[in-house]
């Protein structure tokens, strides 16, 4: 018997081939004895040391294995006599040369547990993490950490790709850490799947929570509120300023400032005239609007005017009335005198 390599996996005969699977999709040279008559090799009967024909005549054996065909597989002349090693005859995706179980399926897995029945390790007796996988190798079976999990494939621990920063979230996205990988969650005020987020316009989608009072201006992941002219808060509770009371209003000297929801308005005091934020004043007296007496004289003053009863005359301006010193006892007739009423303010003494 020749042997080639060191670990026996299974004697197959004549029909079995130098080649075994590397993870769940390559494939390389795997550890397998072949029974041959002692001093004998494999050929093909053509001569040629070849892979066109039906091997039918035993030959010597080399000393070592040699990939005399070039094929790229260890054999003795050829692995799989009578196939080519760069064809795929059986059309198992497994090239003949690097077949396990010519005209057979080596990618079946009627074990059920997920890994190609001639690429696992069952019936070898060893337990791998959980979380890694069993794989035949050349130099015997292996246990490889799955993707997401780190070790030696006897203990595994999860990879925190969050906290290594090896995690392909978006920059406005949150990685939170899994077993065996990750997740990425978009922050507050941007949407997608967490590996792509955009913002979201609050505003324009009516989604903000500013207050009726204030406006709203988007922002990158997030939005501004700003209470509007004349309310006073944080934008998100706006209250009223009540500018005069505060006298931050622009009302003129001579006007009375009203405060309104949001606002106020100015309204020029009486004897002046303007629209509250620039008021003149009323001349009654040129105007005529004055309510002087007939028997007063009328003179303008800012905001107003003054009335005086003219000569001979008595009273607060609004109402005269001529002086009678007859009838009130204050002429200077003599006491034996008769004062006799001639006029305003004038009397004749007889």
């Amino acid at each position: 018997m020749i042997r080639f390599h060191q670990i026996p996996v299974m004697s197959l005969g004549l029909a079995i081939l130098l080649a075994g699977c590397s993870g769940n999709s390559g494939y390389q040279t795997l550890d397998i004895s072949i029974d041959l008559p002692t001093g004998d090799s494999i050929s093909d009967g053509t001569g040629d040391g070849g892979d066109t024909g039906v091997d039918t005549t035993p030959g010597d054996v080399p000393t070592e294995c040699s990939d005399s065909d070039g094929d790229g597989v260890c054999d003795v002349d050829d692995a799989c006599p009578g196939f080519d090693d760069s064809e795929d005859e059986d059309m198992d995706t497994v090239p003949d040369g690097c077949d396990l179980c010519p005209g057979g399926d080596d990618r079946e897995d009627e074990d059920g547990d997920g890994t190609p029945d001639y690429c696992d390790c069952d019936g070898t007796g060893i337990t791998c993490d959980p979380n890694a996988t069993c794989f035949n190798t050349e130099t015997g079976p292996t246990c490889v950490c799955n993707e997401g999990w780190e070790g030696d494939g006897f203990t595994c621990t999860d990879v925190d790709e969050c906290t290594l920063g090896t995690d392909t979230c978006d920059v406005n996205a949150t990685c939170l850490n899994t077993e065996g990988g990750y997740d990425c969650t978009c922050n507050a005020g941007w949407e997608g799947d967490g590996f792509t987020c955009t913002d979201v316009d609050e505003c324009s989608l009516g989604t903000d929570t500013c207050d009726v009072n204030a406006t709203c201006t988007n922002t990158d992941g997030g939005y501004d509120c700003d209470c509007n002219m004349g309310y006073d808060g944080d934008g998100f509770t706006c209250t009223d300023v009540d500018e005069c009371s505060l006298g931050t209003d622009t009302c003129d000297t001579n006007a009375t400032c009203l405060n309104t929801v949001g606002s106020y308005t100015c309204v020029c005091n009486p004897g002046y005239t303007g629209d509250g934020f620039t008021c003149t004043d009323v001349d009654e007296c040129s105007l005529g609007t004055h309510g002087c007496h007939t028997y007063a004289t009328c003179t303008n003053t800012p905001g107003g005017y003054t009335c005086a009863c003219i000569s001979g005359y008595s009273g607060d301006g609004y109402t005269c009335t001529p002086i009678n010193h007859c009838a009130s006892g204050t002429d200077t007739c003599d006491t034996n005198a008769t004062c006799t009423y001639t006029g305003p303010d004038t009397y004749n003494c007889t």
